[in-house]
């Protein structure tokens, strides 16, 4: 049963209280991270088109960032995929800039946001065990904490602008299979309070086809 619209988490001062502290966690748990060694963006667009080893690497020369805030998600990433292609260096690296953009653009429209939430929260895809197991494996507490707070709050946001959205329910069993566990406890009992689903046990493998790992 879906919070009612008038729950004071769901006022939009509160939404944007919300926000602007998390974005403000944000750049700190993940203040000091690099991509060295990882994919970077561009490199991930060849990935996905089995480009070889020399093209990879001429992707990777081509991105000239030296910290995370300096990435435009909608303009270096307009699908929302290339987070699909990082390995555990390149996510951590990318993931911080994906969920500032995400959470500014969710405020303002008080809607939507497929592509960038999609690249970290759609459990059809990126987050099937085995890549969660791989891309997870280097954040700290604080940075899981982080991407918990900023599924729940983008579900919520979208929520308030459309209460009949079908990407809501998903969103919360996705939140319940792979980030309930990282809020902290009484961010945990709050979330549970209006979102009772969230203590509902999620399928071992609720998606179609085999999990990678065997």
């Amino acid at each position: 049963m879906p919070p009612p619209l008038d729950h004071p988490e769901l006022a939009v001062d509160r939404l944007r209280a919300r926000r602007d502290a998390l974005v403000a966690d944000i750049r700190h748990a993940f203040a000091d991270v690099s991509r060295e060694g990882g994919v970077s963006v561009s490199e991930a667009y060849v990935i996905d088109n089995y480009g070889t080893d020399e093209e990879r690497a001429d992707a990777r020369a081509s991105d000239t960032d030296t910290h995370w805030s300096q990435i435009d998600p909608a303009i270096e990433d307009p699908c929302g995929s290339a987070l699909t292609f990082m390995d555990a260096i390149g996510y951590r690296y990318y993931i911080p800039a994906f969920m500032c953009a995400t959470l500014q653009s969710a405020y303002e429209k008080l809607g939507p946001t497929r592509n960038l939430v999609n690249a970290y929260l759609d459990p059809a895809h990126h987050f099937r065990p085995f890549y969660r197991d791989t891309r997870l494996s280097l954040l700290t507490g604080a940075q899981r904490n982080c991407i918990a707070r900023c599924a729940l709050l983008v579900a919520e946001l979208d929520y308030v602008h459309d209460p009949t959205d079908s990407y809501v329910p998903r969103a919360i069993r996705s939140i319940a299979a792979n980030w309930l566990n990282d809020l902290a406890p009484n961010e945990r009992v709050a979330a549970v309070g209006r979102w009772p689903e969230l203590t509902e046990p999620p399928p071992t493998w609720p998606w179609p086809g085999p999990d990678p790992r065997g």
